[in-house]
């Protein structure tokens, strides 16, 4: 859209996924579409808090912007029955050496978890979305998801553990740091 204005171009975008949708851009811009899409639909508009299960926080007069998983972590850590960090520090998600095995003979629990399947999702959500730090860890899980071994069943608990103890991680962008 040309600004009047200025007369430069603006844009704004719209992220749409089911029913959570993202709108954002330069300000005439976002304004000539809220009016369009206001004379279509009955919609509001306001301050983005949180978009598919990551949480957002912007400070205008700080000029940062700062994305985390806080909301998600604390629900999966929930359900998974932890509701305090754990006491013991775990630095990384998982141990540098280690690698599930895939093969028939490797150990595997009598009576799996059968939550394990879940855990590993989560997991993969989180790295998706911005626990690039569980990346590896997460990979290694997902490959026995379908047959979890003994190996797989302790690396989940050391990533619970890991989680619990830094739920807070987060991006932050700042103006300042852009300049």
């Amino acid at each position: 859209v040309i600004n009047p204005t200025t007369e430069k171009l603006e844009a704004c975008f719209m992220l749409v996924y089911s029913d959570d949708n993202m709108f954002g851009g330069e300000d005439y811009a976002f304004t000539k579409l809220q009016e369009m899409l206001k004379t279509k639909f009955a919609i509001t508009f306001e301050e983005c808090a949180d978009f598919l299960g990551t949480d957002l926080h912007h400070d205008v007069e700080e000029g940062t912007f700062e994305i985390s998983m806080k909301t998600f972590t604390k629900k999966f850590l929930e359900s998974c029955g932890i509701t305090t960090p754990f006491p013991h520090p775990i630095l990384t998600p998982a141990l540098t050496n280690m690698k599930i095995s895939r093969s028939e003979d490797a150990p595997r629990a009598s009576t799996p978890d059968p939550s394990y399947r879940m855990k590993a999702g989560s997991f993969n959500w989180l790295v998706m979305a911005l626990r690039y730090d569980m990346n590896y860890a997460t990979k290694e899980l997902s490959r026995v998801a379908d047959c979890p071994t003994l190996d797989a069943e302790y690396l989940i608990n050391r990533q619970l553990q890991y989680l619990s103890q830094t739920a807070d991680a987060r991006l932050r962008y700042s103006r300042h740091d852009m300049q």
